[in-house]
């Protein structure tokens, strides 16, 4: 498999984890479901490239929580 598409699968998975996790954080509302809404993007993204590389990725634990924390 092409490693830019299981570094992009990564990314989408990586980054649906950030938003997902930030918008259950968020007090309020309006930004709250503009997050679940991108973290929803993010999602179908990783859907999309799983498709294609028939392969289900991690995401990166340690960009998560550097996220998380900043």
């Amino acid at each position: 498999m092409d490693p830019l598409i299981l570094k992009a699968q990564k990314n989408e998975i990586t980054e649906f984890k950030i938003y997902s996790k930030l918008s259950n954080k968020i007090k309020d509302e309006s930004n709250k479901k503009l997050l679940a809404h991108i973290a929803k993007d993010e999602l179908n993204h990783y859907k999309f490239w799983k498709k294609i590389s028939k392969t289900d990725i991690k995401p990166n634990s340690f960009k998560i929580y550097l996220y998380i924390f900043l």
